[in-house]
């Protein structure tokens, strides 16, 4: 019946529409069409390299300097030969590439002052000849050599200016290197964010590059941090990656194999795995062997000490970590000498020699102090406060322990920023493909365009009636893409497995709070972190599975307790974050550690058989008024964070609160 009553009116529109034309002589229906896209010109990609094959000896400089990069004793004959032809002075991108060949050679040589020198006389002939690509270049080798040299600081700075020149005239291939570099500077700095943040810009950008032969490094940088961050999984695959980029990039670097292989082997020392961290040890004193680099052998000695400290061989441990100390030229490679004095000293306390232990761990502090290895440094602090606890020095030992534990404070929470930096990349990733569909049609909406309809004034009625029915069209599409857009939004504020909000929702309730926070001016707010003790072996033991299982029972019986206007998201891993009104002194206390007793009595089925326990520790900050909550969100959460870690550093399955403007902490336990 409705269909027929939409086709009655369907025939009497069009016999009104006919009539009108039939008697007014002009009717000119709607004309719809998209705009013009405006014409945007395109900044082209530079390549020097294609600049370079356009002159008459292009092709064989170019072949002499992808040459350099795997065999410098041919290359370097080569290079004589054409320079006794006057070839590289007849153009001045040809003495660019000179000294850019004599510097692959002097690194494949291991001779870092020359290649120093090298990088320096490009950047000399860069700014004589106005060349902005080859200052840029040239910049990005200088800092590497500053971050061997343990010069953190004129690293970044001269990356950095790098950087800016290479966007300036859109140096792709350089900014790939240049990425990696900075990377590798704050990843000594064990600032893990910023690292993790250049090294993905990296990646990003070596997509369009397959071949580039920093592909390798920067998957071999990015495992670096995977051990640092004591993921040793990822950091092994990370491993395997770079290598296989290693093998289809034109590097022949050997050495490149070897420090991938020493990282291999260093996370099988963490992993007390010694048979895989001697075979790994052994493929890499293959690949450095015949490199002269004083840093490269430091590695190496230090990885064989390392080795010998696990196969409980500690005399020959202490002689090779003296033997790094005392390598030729070792104070060019800092970081690779204190490194060494922390094994000699670890070596030292075992057989008791105090003194000469204190005395490596003062030199090291003092090295990781110069270049801002925060890590390091806190495992230096570490080694003193037992040290001068054997020595009989109780003061001086609680005062190195309070560094090293203020240290591993900040690392703990460095690490957990990276952490959440890698999910939020992952998560980016996820959302483009969620929200497509939405760009798409709001792209459509915006694309439309309507003409206006000149009509002459003895049809005005019949305009009236189109125009409305094509308004009631366009309302109901917009109604339409407005539930879409919602449902989509839902999505994004939503964590997929535990079905609870994330982070993103978390924002967006404070944003709420902020429009209405005249309501909560005399409120009191509590916001605390719920983390769940041992789940890293949950998922060690019984498999991701059942962590999941367990993740998804602890949200469930959660938010059967914390309902609205109570905010609970699940912020990342096993971490869970609330924000709550409080209505008196003990109402924090009580609530969160009735929730604490109840989850640790919750029996999880992992099988027909077998029931799991789990308990958790919170952390929390109390007696928040509504101006805290909304300007000071980050800096409670750090907080809430940081008395988390004290929970889990008393022994976990315990509540640890702060009231906030009072000198007042409760635990419950």
């Amino acid at each position: 019946m409705r269909m027929k009553s939409l086709n009655n009116i369907k025939i009497i529109t069009i016999f009104i529409v006919v009539s009108v034309v039939t008697f007014f002589l002009i009717l000119r229906p709607f004309q719809i069409e998209k705009p013009k896209p405006i014409a945007t010109e395109a900044v082209p990609v530079f390549m020097p390299d294609h600049q370079l094959l356009m002159l008459p000896y292009g092709s064989r400089v170019l072949a002499l300097r992808d040459l350099s990069r795997s065999d410098a004793k041919r290359a370097a004959m080569m290079l004589n030969l054409m320079d006794e032809k006057g070839i590289f002075g007849r153009e001045s991108i040809y003495r660019v590439y000179y000294f850019m060949v004599l510097g692959n050679i002097a690194l494949h040589k291991g001779d870092d002052n020359k290649a120093r020198y090298y990088a320096q006389q490009l950047k000399e002939f860069a700014k004589n000849n106005n060349m902005i690509w080859v200052e840029a270049d040239s910049l990005v080798e200088l800092a590497i050599e500053h971050l061997k040299k343990g010069e953190i600081e004129k690293g970044i700075n001269k990356a950095e200016y790098a950087i800016e020149l290479a966007k300036g005239i859109n140096y792709e291939y350089l900014l790939i290197k240049a990425y990696n570099t900075i990377g590798a500077a704050y990843n000594i700095k064990s600032q893990y964010s910023k690292a993790l943040y250049y090294f993905h810009q990296g990646v990003k950008l070596a997509e369009s590059y397959p071949e580039h032969i920093y592909n390798s490094k920067l998957i071999s940088n990015l495992a670096l941090i995977y051990i640092h961050l004591q993921e040793w999984d990822k950091a092994l695959v990370n491993i395997d990656k770079a290598k296989e980029l290693y093998n289809i990039s034109m590097l022949n670097e050997l050495s490149v194999l070897g420090i991938l292989d020493i990282n291999a082997s260093y996370v099988y020392f963490n992993l007390e795995n010694a048979k895989q961290a001697r075979k790994y040890y052994d493929m890499a004193k293959k690949e450095i062997t015949t490199s002269d680099s004083v840093r490269l052998n430091a590695l190496l000695l230090k990885a064989l000490s390392e080795l010998y400290w696990l196969e409980n061989n500690y005399k020959e441990a202490l002689v090779t970590a003296n033997r790094c100390i005392n390598y030729d030229g070792i104070n060019t490679a800092p970081l690779q000498k204190g490194l060494c004095l922390k094994i000699k000293a670890k070596v030292d306390l075992e057989y008791k020699n105090i003194d000469d232990a204190i005395e490596s761990l003062v030199e090291a502090t003092n090295i990781f102090t110069v270049i801002e290895s925060k890590v390091y440094l806190n495992e230096v602090y570490e080694l003193l406060s037992i040290a001068y606890e054997e020595k009989g020095f109780p003061i001086l030992a609680l005062d190195y322990y309070k560094l090293y534990s203020k240290g591993n404070e900040r690392i703990l929470f460095d690490r957990r920023q990276s952490e959440v930096f890698h999910l939020e990349e992952e998560f980016n990733t996820e959302q483009i493909q969620k929200n497509m569909k939405l760009i798409k049609t709001q792209n459509e909406l915006n694309n439309l365009y309507v003409e206006k309809q000149q009509l002459r004034t003895r049809i005005v009625s019949t305009i009236v009636i189109l125009v409305a029915l094509g308004l009631f069209k366009l309302v109901r599409h917009n109604f339409s893409i407005v539930r879409e857009k919602e449902a989509l939004l839902e999505q994004s504020t939503k964590d997929a497995l535990t079905d609870l909000n994330n982070r993103h929702y978390y924002e967006s309730a404070i944003q709420q709070l902020d429009q209405n926070k005249a309501f909560y001016r005399d409120k009191h707010f509590t916001v605390a972190i719920i983390d769940i003790d041992h789940f890293k072996r949950v998922n060690d033991t019984y498999g991701h599975d059942v962590g999941d299982k367990v993740l998804i029972n602890i949200a469930s019986y959660m938010q059967s307790i914390i309902a609205e206007p109570d905010v609970l998201v699940r912020w990342g891993g096993e971490e869970f974050v609330c924000l709550f009104m409080t209505s008196g002194n003990n109402d924090c206390e009580i609530r969160l550690n009735r929730l604490r007793v109840a989850i640790s009595q919750l029996a999880i089925a992992i099988s027909d058989k077998e029931t799991l326990t789990i308990t958790v520790s919170i952390g929390a900050l109390q007696n928040l008024m509504i101006d805290d909550v909304i300007h000071r969100n980050t800096e409670s959460l750090r907080l809430a964070d940081q008395y988390l870690y004290q929970a889990k550093e008393e022994g976990r399955n315990k509540v640890i609160i702060f009231s906030h403007g009072v000198d007042e902490q409760k635990k419950w336990h």
